[in-house]
Protein backbone atom coordinates (compact mmCIF):
# COMPACT_ATOMS: atom_id res chain seq x y z
CA UNK A 1 0.00 0.00 0.00
CA UNK A 2 1.28 3.38 -1.13
CA UNK A 3 0.43 7.47 -1.90
CA UNK A 4 0.46 10.74 -0.86
CA UNK A 5 -1.79 12.85 1.12
CA UNK A 6 -1.72 16.09 2.26
CA UNK A 7 -3.27 17.18 5.42
CA UNK A 8 -4.09 20.06 7.64
CA UNK A 9 -1.65 19.38 10.47
CA UNK A 10 -3.08 21.54 13.07
CA UNK A 11 -6.55 19.91 12.95
CA UNK A 12 -7.80 16.80 14.87
CA UNK A 13 -4.98 17.82 17.70
CA UNK A 14 -2.54 15.91 15.00
CA UNK A 15 -3.74 12.94 14.07
CA UNK A 16 -3.92 11.20 10.73
CA UNK A 17 -4.37 7.41 10.18
CA UNK A 18 -2.41 5.84 7.41
CA UNK A 19 -3.72 2.54 6.54
CA UNK A 20 -6.58 0.66 8.18
CA UNK A 21 -6.73 -2.83 9.93
CA UNK A 22 -3.94 -4.54 10.86
CA UNK A 23 -1.83 -2.21 8.41
CA UNK A 24 -3.39 1.11 10.36
CA UNK A 25 -0.93 4.07 11.85
CA UNK A 26 -2.41 6.51 14.02
CA UNK A 27 0.32 9.43 13.28
CA UNK A 28 0.38 12.35 15.21
CA UNK A 29 2.28 15.80 14.60
CA UNK A 30 3.15 19.53 15.52
CA UNK A 31 4.45 22.41 14.31
CA UNK A 32 7.97 22.74 14.24
CA UNK A 33 9.32 25.12 10.78
CA UNK A 34 8.26 25.18 7.24
CA UNK A 35 11.18 22.92 6.86
CA UNK A 36 10.50 20.12 9.63
CA UNK A 37 7.93 18.74 11.56
CA UNK A 38 7.16 17.32 15.36
CA UNK A 39 6.15 13.64 15.39
CA UNK A 40 5.09 11.94 17.99
CA UNK A 41 4.25 8.38 19.73
CA UNK A 42 1.68 10.00 22.44
CA UNK A 43 -1.62 8.56 22.27
CA UNK A 44 -0.98 7.14 18.70
CA UNK A 45 -0.32 2.92 18.26
CA UNK A 46 2.22 3.07 16.95
CA UNK A 47 6.43 3.72 17.09
CA UNK A 48 9.13 5.89 15.48
CA UNK A 49 12.09 6.36 14.07
CA UNK A 50 14.14 8.50 11.62
CA UNK A 51 15.98 7.25 9.01
CA UNK A 52 19.46 8.79 8.37
CA UNK A 53 19.57 11.89 6.56
CA UNK A 54 20.10 11.29 2.73
CA UNK A 55 18.41 7.38 3.05
CA UNK A 56 16.61 6.57 0.13
CA UNK A 57 13.63 4.04 0.14
CA UNK A 58 15.40 1.12 -1.27
CA UNK A 59 18.08 1.61 1.56
CA UNK A 60 15.47 0.57 4.32
CA UNK A 61 16.04 -3.36 4.47
CA UNK A 62 15.46 -3.83 7.44
CA UNK A 63 13.69 -1.18 9.19
CA UNK A 64 13.47 -3.25 12.89
CA UNK A 65 17.45 -1.50 12.85
CA UNK A 66 16.36 2.08 13.13
CA UNK A 67 16.22 3.47 16.51
CA UNK A 68 12.51 3.71 18.04
CA UNK A 69 13.44 4.65 21.54
CA UNK A 70 12.19 8.32 21.96
CA UNK A 71 8.67 10.05 21.87
CA UNK A 72 9.44 12.63 19.38
CA UNK A 73 11.12 12.96 16.34
CA UNK A 74 11.25 15.83 14.00
CA UNK A 75 12.05 14.86 10.19
CA UNK A 76 13.36 17.19 7.97
CA UNK A 77 11.71 17.90 3.93
CA UNK A 78 13.09 14.92 2.10
CA UNK A 79 14.08 12.64 5.39
CA UNK A 80 12.16 9.25 5.79
CA UNK A 81 10.11 8.70 9.55
CA UNK A 82 9.60 5.20 9.72
CA UNK A 83 6.26 3.85 12.25
CA UNK A 84 6.22 0.78 14.06
CA UNK A 85 2.44 -0.08 15.06
CA UNK A 86 0.97 -2.39 17.59
CA UNK A 87 0.57 -5.06 15.27
CA UNK A 88 4.07 -5.49 13.96
CA UNK A 89 3.62 -3.92 10.89
CA UNK A 90 5.71 -1.11 9.41
CA UNK A 91 5.47 2.01 7.34
CA UNK A 92 7.82 4.88 5.74
CA UNK A 93 6.91 8.22 5.39
CA UNK A 94 8.88 10.65 2.87
CA UNK A 95 7.99 14.54 4.17
CA UNK A 96 7.51 16.47 1.22
CA UNK A 97 6.68 19.29 2.09
CA UNK A 98 5.80 21.37 5.01
CA UNK A 99 3.54 24.80 4.99
CA UNK A 100 3.21 26.98 8.22
CA UNK A 101 0.77 29.79 8.57
CA UNK A 102 3.08 31.64 11.16
CA UNK A 103 6.11 32.01 8.10
CA UNK A 104 4.25 32.74 5.26
CA UNK A 105 1.53 29.69 4.00
CA UNK A 106 -1.68 29.84 3.30
CA UNK A 107 -2.65 27.04 6.07
CA UNK A 108 -0.44 24.36 8.64
CA UNK A 109 -0.45 21.77 5.85
CA UNK A 110 2.03 18.48 5.76
CA UNK A 111 2.73 16.85 2.46
CA UNK A 112 4.05 13.32 2.42
CA UNK A 113 4.11 10.24 0.48
CA UNK A 114 3.64 6.43 2.02
CA UNK A 115 4.74 3.50 2.08
CA UNK A 116 3.00 0.38 4.06
CA UNK A 117 4.25 -3.25 4.59
CA UNK A 118 1.48 -5.00 5.06
CA UNK A 119 2.48 -8.21 5.10
CA UNK A 120 4.86 -8.06 8.32
CA UNK A 121 7.94 -7.56 6.62
CA UNK A 122 10.65 -4.54 7.61
CA UNK A 123 12.37 -4.69 4.46
CA UNK A 124 11.22 -1.60 2.52
CA UNK A 125 14.11 -2.29 0.02
CA UNK A 126 11.92 -4.59 -2.50
CA UNK A 127 9.51 -1.40 -3.05
CA UNK A 128 12.21 0.36 -5.22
Amino acid sequence: MQGQVSFNYSDHDGFYRLGDGNAAFLTRGCKASNTSIHCYRDSTNLNLALAPAGTQLRDIADASLLNYTSRVRTPQTGQFVVFENHCGRYAAARIDKVEDYTRGDAVDRLTLTYWILENGSDDFSILS
